[in-house]
């Protein structure tokens, strides 16, 4: 039998799976406290098409997406990658 919280956090993945984006800042915040949940329930013998390492995969993606509009990497200048050498 699931837990509350395990159903609760699968139908917060779902609809993000099926939206296939984060929109919001609280969604992005929820899918983060997702994936720690999920680095604590699988390890390297964790198979890869497991439910929860599917699940860490596509919330994965969406963080990703979000962070990548949301928190951009500038890339450095010239001078900082050469100063960086």
């Amino acid at each position: 039998m699931q837990s509350a919280t395990y159903a609760f956090a699968n139908i917060l993945t779902m609809r993000i799976i099926t939206m296939n984006t984060i929109q919001t800042k609280k969604q992005y915040e929820e899918a983060i406290s997702r994936i720690e949940e999920l680095y604590k329930l699988t390890d390297d013998s964790t198979p890869g098409d497991s439910p929860m390492m599917k699940e860490l995969d596509a919330l994965g993606k969406a963080v990703e997406a979000y962070e990548d509009i949301h928190y951009p990497i500038a890339k450095p200048s010239l001078a900082n990658t050469i100063l960086g050498l």
